[in-house]
């Protein structure tokens, strides 16, 4: 006979491995969850630990080493699009010793803009790559997982995980270098903005007053700095030295060199009263470091005594003055010699110039007349001169604000393209306002 006892504890068998199976489900659904939870929770672990991490390298190592250990990774690498090819910025657990190559997973993952994955087989681990996406959708690198401890392949939820680290690794990145690029503006900005006021304070802050002349100067600069000098240097003769000076190119450079000219011209000017022998000197004392860099430099330097009617100039390369008479009549001061900076031991010219009370002279750099309306036409030097002659019984100020006026209408108000500097100065034939002459 069969024990009536046996169903029952078929009954019980049958639910104790009914009971053993749940539990292991619980238990499998347990490590699911948890192992869920972990993967949910390493977004807002990075977030919070990103917030202080700077630089780009550290950015990406940080993300690689949480994902590689919550994923079980045997090892991981973030690679970034470089100018023509892709550059490994972080592994885990560190960078290789030798040489580093371009890798096919996120080859492929960056070209085809998705997930590539290798699936675990002979001699082959496990391997995923994903694309991290830049602004415009585009890849600009890519997140690779290499091997696991258990060898499992990599599954959809894992690559969505992971896809999900590279997105917000792109925005960290992207926010990295935008913020970046906005201390460097910022920097470049500050920079120029103290090359402004060194700039400034090259040239003069006002107009010289001296017995029988009415001086008025202007400098515009194409960048926030420029290449043009002028300037007023007290003679010691007790005349009044004006120079004019053109250094090739404008922006910060072209600063530097022009103040190299400005210190040259302060200096001889305290010994030397001859137009020619100080751009003489001024050639020498600049000649060997201009040439060494291709720069040159075009001036103009004038000699004028208290109450005389003649006047002394030099000219080094630089566009010829403008004498306009009281009868209209134009004369050009043409007669010179090279720029400076470009021949050692070069002789200028010297030459004497009588004047009478309403005569007026117009310095100026290439700056003015080369300036183009928006059809790329020249200002001109016919131009300047009209103007000049037109208006050549107004004051010194008057006359320099017209012809700044009409090259601002030339241009259409625009910033010009080269630096633009000028000097007028009316001969009075009368004693100076009281006052002096201001270097």
């Amino acid at each position: 006979m069969v024990p009536a006892s046996l169903p029952n504890a078929r009954i019980g068998e049958e639910t104790a491995c009914r009971l053993l199976d749940a539990e292991e489900e619980i238990r499998s659904l347990c490590g699911e969850v948890l192992e869920r939870y972990e993967e949910t929770t390493l977004v807002y672990r990075l977030v919070n630990k990103l917030g202080s991490v700077l630089g780009e390298e550290a950015i990406a190592g940080t993300v690689l080493e949480d994902a590689a250990r919550v994923l079980g990774a045997d090892s991981a690498e973030i690679w970034l699009q470089g100018e023509d090819h892709l550059e490994l910025v972080a592994a885990v657990p560190s960078f290789p010793a030798r040489p580093v190559v371009e890798r096919p997973g996120p080859c492929k993952a960056v070209l085809e803009g998705r997930p590539w994955i290798q699936e675990s087989a002979e001699g082959m681990a496990p391997e995923i790559a994903v694309p991290i996406p830049g602004s415009t959708g585009e890849p600009i690198g890519a997140m690779v997982l290499i091997g696991r401890a258990d060898k499992r392949n990599y599954r959809t939820g894992e690559m969505k995980l992971l896809t999900a680290l590279a997105t917000m690794l792109s925005a960290f990145i992207r926010n990295h270098r935008l913020a970046a690029k906005a201390r460097l503006a910022d920097s470049r900005a500050r920079e120029q903005e103290i090359a402004r006021q060194v700039y400034l304070g090259l040239l003069p802050e006002r107009d010289p007053e001296f017995e029988g002349l009415a001086i008025s100067g202007a400098c515009i600069s194409a960048d926030t700095v420029g290449g043009d000098y002028y300037g007023y240097h007290p003679l010691p003769d007790g005349g009044l030295g004006v120079a004019m000076a053109d250094v090739t190119g404008h922006g910060i450079g072209a600063a530097m060199y022009m103040a190299a000219a400005k210190g040259v011209f302060q200096a001889e000017s305290r010994r030397v009263i001859s137009p020619s022998d100080l751009l003489r000197r001024a050639n020498e004392a600049l000649e060997s470091d201009f040439s060494r860099s291709d720069m040159f430099a075009t001036a103009f330097f004038a000699h004028f005594k208290p109450g005389s009617d003649r006047f002394e100039y030099a000219l080094g390369g630089h566009n010829p003055p403008i004498l306009i008479r009281t009868s209209g009549r134009v004369e050009m001061l043409d007669r010179g010699g090279i720029a400076l900076g470009i021949l050692p031991d070069v002789q200028y010219e010297e030459t004497s110039c009588r004047v009478e009370a309403g005569d007026t002279l117009v310095v100026y750099t290439d700056g003015l007349p080369e300036a183009r309306d928006e059809d790329r036409t020249f200002y001109g030097l016919d131009r300047l001169k009209r103007l000049s002659v037109l208006h050549r019984t107004a004051d010194a100020d008057e006359l320099r604000d017209r012809i700044l006026d009409d090259l601002m209408a030339h241009t259409g108000g625009r910033s010009p393209s080269d630096d633009v500097t000028l000097i007028v100065i009316r001969f009075t034939g009368g004693p100076a306002p009281k006052g002096g002459t201001d270097a």
